[in-house]
């Protein structure tokens, strides 16, 4: 993502934490799936969801970088991953945010998303009212400027 120019925040600290603690719990707990795809070289793809009943959600996806890219192993690996995982009884596929093309080539359905937040103690307020704000924000430039100056961010 980053060599797309891509904003990418997941590799920062706190989400991969995140994402550690998941796998750690989920394959302990059997709700993680990790895959891999490998081959002389090594592992060249993987992925890392979670499998609820019969609906599977696809969180991330790698791949070795540029030797593998023409090959499309991360593509690969989702496929790959499906059809063990459609072996097993799971019939529904989350393929997660985005309208990126390989999710129309396997035949995925756009669904509409909701953003909630909820505070579940005084501490999450701020952080609430700031993510019911924004949205009202982004209409209003002049206004999100004045408010990026009042908590002291440039653009």
């Amino acid at each position: 993502m980053q060599k797309l120019g891509s904003r990418f925040v997941l590799n920062d600290e706190t989400h991969a934490r995140f994402y550690r603690e998941v796998a750690r719990r989920g394959l302990a707990e059997g709700y993680a799936v990790v895959s891999a795809l490998v081959c002389d070289e090594g592992v060249i793809a993987t992925s890392f969801g979670v499998r609820q009943g019969a609906t599977y959600y696809l969180l991330r996806i790698s791949h070795a970088g540029d030797s593998w890219s023409s090959c499309s192993p991360g593509l690969l690996v989702v496929e790959r991953t499906m059809a063990a995982l459609h072996a097993q009884g799971v019939r529904r596929f989350d393929l997660s945010v985005g309208n990126l093309d390989y999710k129309r080539r396997f035949g995925a359905e756009r669904v509409p998303l909701t953003d909630v937040s909820v505070a579940l103690s005084w501490r999450g307020l701020p952080f609430a009212w700031r993510d019911h704000a924004a949205p009202s924000l982004r209409r209003h430039p002049k206004l999100a400027a004045l408010a990026a100056r009042a908590m002291g961010k440039t653009r």
